[in-house]
Parts: structure tokens; sequence; C-alpha cells
């Protein structure tokens, strides 16, 4: 399922428009994504649970990993 397809599904199944689904689904996404930038865990029932990946050498910082273009990104953890 892509993003697109997503918003597609849930205007549909709301009747919203598609401007207004897709404004909700980048703030789902951004709220999600900061979240877990901050090194916090996200449990999702039903779905799945969401962990940063923490680097056992020093645990300062998390890695994000594109796994379309293989690109890795280090963050570095908000304590």
């Amino acid at each position: 399922m892509t993003k697109k397809s997503l918003i597609d599904q849930i205007r549909r199944e709301l009747g919203y428009t598609y401007d207004d689904t897709k404004k909700y689904v980048d703030l789902f996404f951004s709220i999600f994504t900061n979240f877990l930038r901050e090194g916090n865990r996200i449990e999702l029932r039903g779905l799945g649970v969401f962990t940063p990946k923490i680097f056992k050498a020093n645990g300062k910082y998390f890695v994000r990993v594109n796994y379309k273009t293989s690109d890795v990104i280090l963050r570095a953890l908000n304590k």
C-alpha cells in the first residue's frame, strides 16, 4: 500500500476531500516519525510495535533506514 492509496481509501470510507484527508495522514506520519525520532516506542495493538534502533556502542543515536534507497540516517536522541 502506498501513501496515496491509503489517502484514497480513507477518503472514500469517510467522505472527506482528498486535501483534507492528505492533511490528516501527513499529520499522523509527522507525529509518528517525531515520536520515534525522540527515541520513544510506539505500540499499535493489532498492527505492531515500532522502536528506534539504538546503537549498542553508545546509545546516543538511532538509525533510520530507507529500504527503497538503502540510505542509513543517524539521528541524535533528544534526551
